[in-house]
C-alpha cells in the first residue's frame, strides 16, 4: 500500500504546496510509503519522491490518492476515475467573480473548478477542509457534513528561524513603519483597499512610513491598475517585491511593524499565521475564512474604513502595552496551528481511515 498526494500545481513558495511537502514529511516521520505527484512541477522541487504528473500514473488498488482539490483541471476528472481509495484536501476556489474586471481568460477555469467540485462530491470516501469556512463551502455543493474534517495545513514554522537576507533587512531596517501584506498579486486579495488604507494612514498619520506587497504579480494588468492608483492616490514608498527569495520573505517580516489585510476571500489565509509567528500585530477585514484563522485575536475590522484602519494601525505603534496584548493572543491562537499539533491529527486522521474508512 502506498499514499499518493495528487496536485494541479507544485509551485515553489505556494501554500497549497507547501501543505503537499509538509504532508508528506508528517507521512514520512510515521513509517508511511508515500510520494507527490503533480500536474505542474516547479523544477525546484522535483526528487524521487515529488514527480511530475503523466498518464502512467497508476495508483493500485490498495493504494491510497490525497488530492488537492483548488481549481479546475483535467485531474479532477482524472482523480475520479482511479478505483482506489481516496482522500480530498479542499483549499477552496476563488468566486470567478473577483475577475470579471481584470484577467477574464480565468474565469472559465474558476467556473469550472466550481462544476468540476460539485461533480466530485460523492467520487471521495472522506474529505479534508482546512478551515470552517472551507467546511462550509463543500455542503453547499452537495457534500456531506459527517464525512469532511476540520483540519488546517501543515505548516513546519521552524523553516522560518533561518537567517534572513541581510540585503533586505538592511534596505527596511531605516526607521520607517513598515505596513506589509503577504500574498500573490491577485483581486480577491484587494491590494486596492490596502493602498486605500495606507494611504490615509501615511498622509494624516504618519508620513514616515512604507507599504510593503509582498507577492507574485502573475496577473499584469491588476498589477498594473494598482500602480496607476498607487501614482494616482500620490502615496509614497509604497513597493511591490514581486518575486523573491523565501530569505528575503523572512526579512520582510522581520523589519515589519504591522501586517494589514484586506482581503475579500480566503479559503485559511497563511500569511495571518506567519505574521503570528513573527509576532506581528494584524489587521485584517472579517470575511471568508479570515475569522476562523484569526479565532479571537489580532484586530478584525468590519468595515475597511481608512479613518479607522489608520487609528488602530497608530495605537499599535504608540500604545506598548494594547501591542503586546494583541500579539500574545495572536501566539495563543498559533498553538492551535503548531506543525507537532496539526501533522498529529492529519495522521492520526489517515490512520484511522486506512483502518475503517471512518473518523
Amino acid at each position: 500500500m502506498k499514499i499518493y498526494q495528487l496536485l494541479p500545481a507544485l509551485a515553489y513558495g505556494d501554500a497549497i504546496g507547501n501543505d503537499a511537502l509538509a504532508k508528506m514529511r508528517a507521512l514520512k516521520e510515521s513509517g508511511f510509503d508515500t510520494m507527490i505527484y503533480a500536474d505542474y512541477l516547479d523544477n525546484r522541487l522535483a526528487s524521487e519522491d515529488v514527480c511530475q504528473y503523466d498518464d502512467s500514473f497508476k495508483p493500485e488498488a490498495d493504494d491510497v490518492i490525497i488530492y488537492h482539490l483548488s481549481t479546475g483541471t483535467k485531474l479532477n476528472y482524472k482523480v475520479a476515475s482511479y478505483k482506489c481509495r481516496k482522500i480530498c484536501v479542499y483549499h477552496n476556489i476563488t468566486p470567478p467573480s473577483f475577475y470579471n474586471v481584470f484577467h477574464t481568460e480565468c474565469i472559465q477555469n474558476l467556473e469550472n473548478g466550481y462544476i468540476e467540485t460539485k461533480f466530485l462530491h460523492d467520487k471521495f470516501d472522506t474529505c479534508i477542509a482546512d478551515s470552517d469556512f472551507n467546511k462550509q463551502c463543500l455542503i453547499g455543493m452537495g457534500y456531506d457534513e459527517k464525512n469532511i474534517t476540520v483540519i488546517p495545513c501543515v505548516i513546519p514554522f521552524e523553516d522560518y528561524n533561518r537567517e534572513p537576507d541581510k540585503g533586505t533587512v538592511a534596505e527596511y531596517d531605516d526607521g520607517l513603519t513598515n505596513v506589509v501584506f503577504i500574498g500573490r498579486v491577485v483581486p480577491n486579495k484587494k491590494f486596492e483597499d490596502i493602498i486605500r488604507c495606507f494611504a490615509h494612514y501615511q498622509k494624516n498619520v504618519n508620513e514616515r512610513s512604507r507599504l510593503i506587497l509582498a507577492g507574485k504579480c502573475i496577473r499584469p494588468q491588476y498589477y498594473n491598475a494598482l500602480k496607476a492608483y498607487t501614482d494616482a492616490a500620490q502615496v509614497k514608498n509604497v513597493v511591490f517585491t514581486d518575486g523573491i527569495s523565501f530569505e528575503s520573505i523572512i526579512a520582510i517580516y522581520k523589519t515589519a511593524h504591522i501586517f494589514l489585510c484586506m482581503s475579500e476571500y480566503e479559503g485559511l489565509c497563511v500569511p495571518l499565521l506567519e505574521a503570528m509567528h513573527f509576532n506581528l500585530p494584524i489587521i485584517a477585514y472579517k470575511c471568508a475564512a479570515i475569522p476562523y484563522t484569526m479565532g479571537n485575536c489580532g484586530l478584525l475590522v468590519d468595515e475597511k474604513d481608512p479613518v479607522l484602519v489608520s487609528e488602530l494601525m497608530d495605537r499599535l505603534m504608540n500604545d506598548e502595552e494594547f501591542r503586546s496584548e494583541v500579539v500574545s493572543q495572536q501566539r495563543r491562537r498559533l498553538d492551535d496551528f503548531k506543525y507537532e499539533n496539526v501533522s498529529k491529527k492529519f495522521v492520526n486522521f489517515v490512520k484511522d481511515f486506512l483502518s475503517d474508512g471512518k473518523h
